[in-house]
């Protein structure tokens, strides 16, 4: 592709915004659709450098589409950290109003229980933690093969590695972790692989050989998970080894995982999701949907409740929606020790909620520090919070969001909490 050099409009404006100043607009409008992908640009050739093949109509409307959608984005994490900062100002002083209506003694009770919350959320972070070493030690293996790198597009690879990111939380939470091993990591999956925050200390298996080379001695345990396979998996079996393609290509590439198993001669099989679920679409879930549907599996040894705590409302069937919405909620483990904890006669059904509630967030918000807290800096961060198709486990069935972050520190970490990781 041929060098271009951009011409950036000059604005005379009475007010500027740090972010129009570090983009050099003044307007985000005057990026517009309708902006002629001509206008702006030369070849080296008119000015005045050495003759050039110049870029075709095409090339020239997706560089314009990219820089749009890099300043808007930009434009709009800005704005959002700015929201998030005033929120948590607000809170800050609701506190502060609270406290000062309280008796010394009242006071004195909610800053301890407040500190005594803080000390539980560190000590079951550390509980996870003695749970991944031992999982990491001689707990059942999980595989994510990550060959189908030269398959996908840029965008897609970055939106793999969101998966895997949201795969190691989940599978960190769990009362029962597998042992995740990440095969086939080389080329340019590994340079994205080792750019995500904090991967170095993830208590993970990362090797650039395949499973077939890590598991030789076990080739009969090996069972690769994909919804093409004629056998059902009833329930999980502690001594076989299940794989999930790692792959996101928006259903591209038809049967590909089910045609690369079938050619090692290696056992396949598929989840009971459409024995337990209607669908809206095809029975087939993100990387990190599997993951946590099989970690809750083991924690419940029940796939409908499994199914119904992971698998997004958006795929179901409408009928399928509405019966979901008129039953009670299935709770995972720590909702339903925050709900026996909570005093029925101290606020009743009100209370039980809003301990729920809080539970829910607490999780939440464990989980998007999780991996940025890990990791004190990295060289490049790529996240879209994306879909892929895993050859029939995961397909495109999540917006994508694209976040180039670069040089962060263990302070500006901080902020990708507030960018929803």
């Amino acid at each position: 592709m041929a060098s271009v050099a951009v011409k950036t409009p000059v604005v005379q404006a009475s007010e500027q915004s740090p972010l129009e100043g570090m983009l050099g607009v003044t307007d985000l409008g005057m990026l517009d659709r309708s902006e002629s992908p001509k206008d702006g640009v030369e070849t080296q050739a008119e000015a005045g450098g050495a003759e050039t093949p110049k870029m075709s109509k095409n090339q020239l409307k997706k560089l314009r589409r990219k820089e749009r959608t890099e300043v808007k984005n930009a434009y709009k994490r800005v704005k959002e950290k700015e929201k998030k900062k005033a929120v948590a100002e607000e809170r800050k002083n609701a506190t502060r109003e609270m406290l000062a209506g309280m008796t010394k003694e009242e006071k004195h009770a909610e800053l301890q229980r407040r500190k005594e919350g803080r000390i539980q959320r560190v000590r079951e972070k550390e509980q996870r933690k003695v749970r991944q070493r031992d999982a990491l030690q001689g707990g059942a293996d999980l595989v994510i093969d990550l060959e189908f790198g030269d398959l996908m597009e840029p965008h897609e690879r970055k939106s793999l590695m969101q998966q895997l990111m949201y795969s190691y939380n989940r599978n960190s939470q769990g009362a029962q972790p597998f042992r995740l091993c990440l095969t086939g990591v080389t080329g340019a999956m590994k340079e994205q692989v080792h750019g995500i925050c904090g991967f170095n200390n993830w208590l993970v298996v990362s090797e650039e050989r395949s499973y077939l080379e890590r598991f030789a001695d076990r080739t009969s345990d090996l069972v690769y998970l994909t919804a093409d396979a004629d056998d059902t998996i009833q329930e999980l079996d502690a001594d076989k080894i299940y794989i999930i393609g790692g792959i996101v290509d928006r259903n591209r590439h038809k049967r590909l995982t089910y045609d690369k198993a079938k050619s090692q001669g290696i056992a396949m099989a598929k989840l009971p999701i459409g024995e337990h679920l209607r669908l809206a679409s095809s029975k087939v879930l993100t990387v990190n949907h599997v993951v946590e549907l099989l970690v809750r599996y083991k924690e419940l040894n029940d796939w409908q409740k499994a199914l119904e705590l992971v698998v997004p409302t958006r795929k179901r069937a409408g009928d399928e929606q509405d019966r979901l919405a008129t039953r009670p909620r299935v709770e995972s483990s720590e909702e339903e020790g925050a709900r026996k904890d909570a005093d029925p006669e101290a606020g009743g059904a009100e209370a039980v909620g809003s301990e729920l509630k809080e539970t829910a967030n607490a999780r939440e918000e464990s989980s998007r520090l999780e991996m940025v807290q890990e990791g004190a800096t990295l060289e490049r961060v790529h996240m879209v919070p994306g879909a892929g198709s895993n050859g029939g486990l995961a397909n495109g069935d999540s917006d994508g969001r694209e976040k180039d972050v670069e040089g962060l520190t263990s302070d500006q970490c901080e902020h990708l909490k507030d960018e929803g990781v």
